[in-house]
């Protein structure tokens, strides 16, 4: 792979790369979409979730959130990953 990028690296057995520590962090409130795609019925006095309580439940909404941080301790466990 290294050898289609530049020469000087067909002999290369392993290589450095500075990362920046980074950490990310969103979260969605998912109730428009689902509404668009036709799932409206759980957001409702309607919502039929028995099958999770026996008192009558309904949603408020649905959140996906995600996170992703790269930090020193992970750059260290990708190194040792590259070089096994």
């Amino acid at each position: 792979m290294f050898g289609m990028i530049d020469k000087r690296f067909a002999q290369c057995n392993e290589f450095y790369a500075a990362c920046p520590t980074h950490h990310a962090k969103t979260s969605v409130a998912l109730k428009p979409f689902l509404s668009k795609v036709g799932i409206k019925q759980a957001f409702s006095q309607q919502a039929y979730l028995s099958g999770m309580s026996i008192k009558p439940l309904k949603l408020d909404d649905v959140v996906q959130q995600t996170e992703f941080k790269l930090d020193e301790r992970e750059q260290a466990l990708f190194r040792v990953a590259l070089y096994k």
